[in-house]
């Protein structure tokens, strides 16, 4: 699928900022940024913010695109399709 590349994981990323999940429902961008960096994958919302705040992250501060990154990008991608699957069941 176009999301295995890696314009299409940032331009998923990006569209998670826009939809009703960040600091509207989350609270704020602090804490979207906590739960990113927490790695806290308990929610949907909370995937979605993990996923923006890592593409991000490495947008803004020039972190490297290395496998484990990569990998991790994509594990965001793949929970976050599991449970929009699940919803829509």
């Amino acid at each position: 699928s176009h999301l295995c590349t890696l314009s299409g994981v940032i331009r998923f990323a990006f569209a998670c900022r826009l939809v009703p999940t960040s600091e509207r429902v989350l609270g704020s961008f602090e804490v979207c940024a906590a739960i990113a960096n927490r790695h806290d994958h308990s929610s949907l919302d909370h995937l979605r913010a993990c996923l923006f705040f890592e593409v991000r992250r490495a947008c803004h501060c020039d972190d490297d695109l290395g496998p484990k990154t990569l990998a991790y990008w994509h594990e965001l991608v793949r929970k976050v399709r599991e449970l929009v699957a699940a919803r829509e069941a």
